[in-house]
């Protein structure tokens, strides 16, 4: 089992209905191919999106991620887990105000793993820590 986690850069900023949209798209086609996880989206038009699923099924998806002009992956990481954090969430759509703080956190991760390769061990496990912590406090709301 796979998690992988990417920060994006949309190309044209998004509606709160283009990313509702979005998310119901997503989610359906990950319930069929047994993918969880969500995405945010904040008011600097970044997407952080974290999947989970078996190496096939994730890379698969990524790769489409990763073709989709709607946006430019900048930073990805990817990581073995021992269980899915996000059962149930076909995709699900995280607004900017939620869980506000553990975005940045993400961001601030991520872009440091690109900028300090010395860092990248202990950067990656804060990475994996943020996603917990997400996994986490998803659970209680």
């Amino acid at each position: 089992m796979k998690g992988l986690v990417y920060i994006s850069r949309a190309t044209n900023p998004f509606s709160e209905d283009e990313l509702t949209q979005l998310a119901q798209t997503a989610a359906a086609r990950n319930k069929n191919n047994n993918i969880t996880g969500y995405l945010s989206y904040d008011s600097e038009d970044r997407f952080i999106q974290y999947i989970e699923s078996e190496e096939t099924d994730l890379q698969q998806l990524f790769d489409s991620i990763y073709r989709d002009n709607r946006h430019r992956i900048t930073h990805y990481i990817r990581h073995d887990i021992e269980q899915r954090k996000f059962t149930g969430w076909g995709m699900r759509l995280i607004m900017d105000h939620e869980f506000k703080d553990i975005h940045d956190l993400m961001i601030n991760h991520l872009f440091h793993i690109s900028s300090a390769p010395s860092m990248v061990t202990y950067k990656s496990k804060l990475i994996w820590s943020t996603v917990d912590t997400l996994a986490d406090a998803s659970h209680v709301q």
